[in-house]
């Protein structure tokens, strides 16, 4: 695993690849040493990273890709994910308050304990997700979100927008707090 030493590192990597006008793509890459706050990751391709711990709070990953990413204890607070795809990443007591999953994918990811309130959730699909403990307190879905056979047991939901029929084929609700 390559490991990156500083954020301005990690500048100069992104400025270069953008320059070069191929795609942007991380291949085996540990985050977890360096701050992300507020970078652009626009379009950026991560597979197999590491994200434990880091705080990339306000970063742009509006369309990036996550493959078998570990995102676990992380700090995700104001993202913007928008039209992002994630898979098979583990995202165990993840910060994701305020987040923008608006139009994105995620696929066999781990979200246990992960805190999403005031998430916006809009036209995003969640498919064999595991939210097992999480906070999802005002979230904010429409009638496309969709959570197919995700697992939302101990979760805590509460003052969901919208449309209630995001919830129609989850796999188990078993233990959830539904709240006003």
């Amino acid at each position: 695993m390559k490991t990156v030493k500083n954020t301005e590192d990690l500048k100069q990597i992104l400025m270069q690849a953008r320059a070069s006008g191929e795609p942007v793509t991380f291949a085996s890459y540990d985050f977890s040493a360096v701050s992300l706050r507020g970078l652009n990751f626009n379009g950026v391709v991560f597979t197999r990273c590491e994200f434990s711990g880091v705080n990339a709070s306000g970063c742009d990953f509006s369309c990036a890709t996550f493959k078998a990413c570990e995102m676990s204890d992380a700090d995700f607070t104001g993202c913007n994910f928008s039209g992002a795809t994630l898979k098979e990443c583990m995202m165990f007591g993840t910060k994701m308050m305020g987040v923008d999953f608006t139009g994105a994918k995620a696929k066999g990811c781990d979200l246990i304990r992960a805190n999403l309130r005031e998430a916006k959730l809009i036209d995003a699909k969640f498919r064999d997700v595991n939210f097992n403990q999480s906070n999802l307190t005002r979230i904010e879905v429409s009638h496309k979100t969709r959570f197919d056979r995700s697992d939302f047991k101990d979760a805590t939901i509460s003052g969901v927008s919208e449309d209630h029929r995001a919830f129609d084929d989850v796999l188990t609700l078993y233990g959830v707090t539904f709240e006003e």
